[in-house]
């Protein structure tokens, strides 16, 4: 997917000189073939990307890969603002609309896709933390996403390269020699002639015990979802606690009755508490509600930015509607404040980011990607000389809509716990007075984290206290080799039975019937994909997309798994012939896109479900 600056042109012929066929295709208002090897997509039209790959004819001839280069087009600096919502739509919606069409081709081997940008992540030296060069925060979320596609979607083998601007010229080399080279590095940066990968480390600066206070009792504070659960915990802590007279809280809607009885409780501590109804995502609306709180409070000493929504869905799922809904007010929403609150001095500028934008999150690629826009802010802000800071929380517990998610039980489930409110607020005190710009803040049980997958190197610091149980599972396929043929088919069945229960919190694998419908287990099309990946993964074979519904049963799914996967030997694990689904009806399943099938599952578990009787 080649930019206009002729970056992916120039990979392209470095391309072509080696031997391969290369195909641009470039972002437009509409669908148009240019020749036989370049095209125009429009970035918002899902069926553009379905219709390129049938005119391309890749399950006839395949396809090894795809170079997403279209975020490069991103206006830098300043005059973002104006182009926020076209920047993202050619960048993360037309990633989804990319990974949806692939998820339909029926092309042999799943191609490796690298995603491009050049400047998504701040690279801090090591001594000052000043930065080494100015992150452009419009890159970061197309960045954020990549890291759901490799969770959601790792046959796809997704690798983020970040481009340095001072690279001029050199970037198709540069990336044709990246995607040549065989590495296990899957997020890498390039930085004056320095190629740079990320490590998560252990945060280790602590707040001093003599350092100045923090609030000022005759300054205001601004709360930006100061009407939600979080932002009101917060608003009560500054008042109650740190002696804060004067608040701006932030909401789309006026006040529920819940948060009016908080809010008349803080009135009667003195405090003089302003509600502003503003939708920060709109520019006009941002700065009507700066000229009110400046016109009626003290100056504003630090900002809260904890606004946000949450529409969760697997990449299959996805609607770019949804999508850019969720996006808005990480992206939109900070972007706005940022500029019209620059004239203000401040003591901090917090953004409340995610943990998803950190790590990943499956089912949260909107999310990862909006948050991702935070981190790059903070950065970008410090970069100016102006306070920023954004902190990656995990979920806090009995606040707001995270602790009704679905995915918060997921994440459970696999070591991430959540924050217990008390002890984040004393991190967030920690976390204002210190001059770091991003810091993720989870508890995680690292032992059940690396059990769950195969950790990246980005958590390689983590992985030696915590490899446990890893060996096991990524040696499946070499134990299974090593047993009696007559024995394999059972202890693939134990596999199947492991892996299920792991997947859905089940206490005793074998208990699980093998003719069980896996809906009946509880199965969604979020525990499936995992399912499918975390089976991809030990077997070390590219599993369809369409698995778990052809083959519903963990009897069928060994079946097709024994034979079409592994060839083994063995007998069947049931004597009961098994009734092969209609070959019309599997070529229909084949021609759905991922998001159709998405919705059939759904449906099919909708159906499934046990009535009110």
């Amino acid at each position: 997917l080649a930019d206009h600056r002729g970056v992916g042109q120039g990979l392209a012929e470095k391309l072509r000189d080696s031997g391969d066929a290369c195909t641009l295709v470039f972002p437009g208002e509409r669908y148009a073939a240019i020749d036989e090897q370049s095209f125009r997509v429009d970035p918002g039209e899902p069926e553009d990307f379905h219709r390129l790959f049938r005119e391309m004819g890749i399950e006839r001839d395949g396809l090894h890969g795809v170079v997403h280069c279209w975020s490069l087009d991103a206006v830098q600096g300043e005059s973002i603002a104006v182009d926020l919502e076209q920047v993202n739509q050619e960048g993360c919606g037309s990633a989804l609309h990319l990974i949806q069409a692939l998820g339909q081709s029926s092309v042999e081997e799943p191609p490796s896709l690298w995603l491009v940008t050049e400047g998504a992540v701040g690279l801090a030296r090591m001594e000052g933390g000043t930065e080494a060069r100015n992150p452009h925060p419009a890159q970061a979320p197309l960045w954020g996403m990549g890291k759901v596609i490799a969770l959601e979607h790792p046959e796809l083998r997704c690798v983020r390269l970040d481009l340095d601007s001072e690279d001029g010229g050199n970037e198709g080399p540069l990336l044709f020699e990246e995607i040549r080279a065989e590495i296990e590095e899957d997020q890498i940066a390039f930085c004056r002639g320095g190629r740079y990968v990320p490590r998560l480390v252990r945060y280790q600066r602590r707040i001093a015990e003599e350092s100045t206070p923090l609030f000022a009792a005759e300054s205001s504070y601004l709360i930006t979802g100061g009407l939600g659960a979080l932002g009101l915990l917060i608003a009560e802590w500054m008042v109650e606690e740190k002696g804060v007279g004067h608040l701006a809280l932030i909401g789309r809607r006026e006040p529920d009755e819940v948060a009016k009885e908080r809010l008349q409780k803080l009135a009667e501590t003195g405090a003089e508490v302003r509600v502003v109804q503003a939708d920060v995502a709109v520019a006009e609306q941002v700065g009507r509600m700066v000229a009110e709180i400046e016109g009626s409070l003290p100056p504003v000493r630090g900002v809260i930015h904890a606004a946000g929504m949450l529409d969760d869905g697997v990449l299959a799922s996805q609607t770019w509607e949804r999508f850019s809904r969720v996006m808005a007010p990480k992206v939109q929403g900070a972007w706005n404040l940022h500029r019209q609150t620059q004239h203000w001095s401040l003591d901090f500028f917090a953004l409340f980011s995610s943990v998803a934008a950190l790590l990943g999150s499956s089912g949260q690629s909107n999310h990862a990607a909006g948050n991702a826009f935070l981190d790059a802010l903070a950065s970008y802000r410090r970069s100016q000389g102006l306070a920023g800071l954004s902190i990656n929380w995990g979920g806090w517990s009995e606040i707001g809509e995270a602790a009704l998610r679905e995915a918060d039980e997921w994440m459970q489930k696999r070591g991430v716990r959540s924050i217990e409110p008390r002890q984040g607020l004393q991190v967030l005190e920690q976390l204002l007075s210190q001059s770091a710009a991003q810091v993720g803040v989870v508890p995680i049980d690292w032992n059940l984290f690396s059990t769950e997958r195969s950790l990246p190197l980005f958590f390689s610091r983590f992985q030696a206290s915590a490899a446990q149980g890893g060996g096991s599972r990524a040696g499946f396929r070499e134990q299974l080799d090593g047993i009696p043929a007559d024995e394999q088919r059972d202890y693939l069945v134990a596999h199947v039975q492991a892996q299920l229960a792991r997947v859905l919190g089940l206490d005793v694998p074998e208990a699980i019937e093998v003719q069980q419908g896996f809906f009946d287990l509880g199965m969604d099309s979020l525990t499936s994909i995992e399912l499918r990946n975390q089976l991809q993964e030990s077997l070390g074979s590219s599993l369809p997309a369409t698995l778990l519904f052809k083959y519903p049963t963990i009897e069928k799914l060994v079946d097709f798994l024994a034979t079409e996967i592994l060839a083994l030997e063995s007998e069947p694990v049931s004597d009961e012939e098994v009734a092969e689904p209609e070959s019309s009806t599997l070529e229909e399943v084949e021609q759905f896109s991922e998001e159709e099938l998405a919705e059939l599952i759904d449906e099919e578990f909708e159906a499934l479900k046990p009535g009110d009787e």
